[in-house]
């Protein structure tokens, strides 16, 4: 991945599409070699909380761990009503 994404379950899918095709347009990127990672596909915090894991002070490490090996991170935020 070129970037880790922080978003919220609450976004809707074409929220985060748009969000991201706008942010690619802001800073000049080629979306087709621009490369996302999102964390549920690899830390599903909702998973956590249904099977919590015998050590839980590992979780944050192994998000930090899979944050570093990516290029940036992305903050996706929606306006506030």
């Amino acid at each position: 991945a070129t970037y880790f994404l922080s978003w919220t379950w609450l976004y809707r899918v074409s929220d985060v599409v748009g969000g991201l095709k706008e942010l690619c347009r802001q800073q000049d990127w080629d979306p087709s070699t621009t490369y996302v990672w999102m964390c549920f596909f690899v830390n599903n915090q909702r998973v956590w909380l249904l099977d919590p894991e015998p050590n839980p002070m590992g979780r944050p490490q192994r998000i930090q761990e899979c944050i570093a090996k990516v290029g940036g991170f992305i903050v996706l935020l929606d306006q506030h009503e």
